[in-house]
């Protein structure tokens, strides 16, 4: 049976369009705030010119994880780096609607969410680079994925690997994205276990994730003997870097 759109959600529906068209907006700028120049877009432009995955030697950290820097070639190869831009700033967009659908769902309302959202868009680090080819907020939105999988599941009596799956498969594409995203997964994995107080559910959690993430930690492996090269120099030895 159908049901119409209340009131309060056409409102949100109405402000939300707003906020897309202002963040996209700001994505209307010339690349140059410092990593987008130096190593993200440059990365990008590599893959697209070589058609796959290519290494350059005197770009930052060419053997770390590029699923972001893979939906930057993609806007490059269909528009520029304006495209490029905006895919880029899309994860800030559905990062928000996120919080305010958690908090609708969770809360009963959205005000939660909208709050959750203009702290997120006020901290420093947001406020600088918002427009700019950036993979960081790829990784804030797969984290955030992962991090509200996991409550879902709890929510649920923590019954079934769904939301655990979806989970790790989030928590893999942000660790696909950046270092930083397998933090975030260790840590999640051991939350899992602790609210679960069961071996089985942070198991499902990290092989999902290290499934999505393992691939190009796997080729840093392969291409320079250090899976997380160049972190990994004093164990796995130095290559490029000294």
């Amino acid at each position: 049976r159908f049901y119409p759109p209340s009131l309060r959600s056409a409102s949100d529906a109405i402000f939300l369009i707003g906020i897309f068209i202002l963040l996209m907006l700001r994505a209307f700028q010339a690349p140059g705030h410092w990593d987008d120049v130096s190593y993200h877009l440059p990365l990008a432009r590599l893959f697209v010119e070589h058609h796959g995955l290519a290494v350059s030697e005197y770009l930052r950290f060419p053997y770390f994880p590029a699923n972001m820097q893979l939906l930057f070639g993609a806007g490059l190869l269909l528009s520029g780096n304006l495209l490029a831009q905006m895919l880029a700033t899309l994860p800030v967009f559905v990062t928000l609607v996120g919080l305010v659908g958690f908090s609708q769902w969770l809360l009963g309302s959205s005000a939660w969410g909208y709050i959750a959202g203009a702290l997120y868009l006020n901290l420093l680090p947001v406020r600088e680079t918002l427009g700019f080819a950036y993979v960081d907020y790829g990784v804030a939105l797969f984290c955030t994925a992962a991090l509200l999988g996991v409550a879902v599941w709890q929510r649920h009596g923590m019954q079934g690997n769904r939301w655990l799956i979806f989970a790790g498969l989030a928590a893999g594409v942000a660790g696909g994205i950046k270092l930083l995203g397998l933090v975030f997964a260790a840590v999640l994995g051991l939350a899992i276990w602790v609210i679960s107080r069961k071996w089985r559910a942070p198991w499902v959690f990290g092989l999902v994730c290290a499934a999505a993430a393992g691939g190009w930690y796997v080729r840093s492996y392969l291409l320079s003997g250090d899976p997380v090269h160049p972190v990994g120099g004093p164990v796995f030895g130095f290559y490029l870097w000294s």
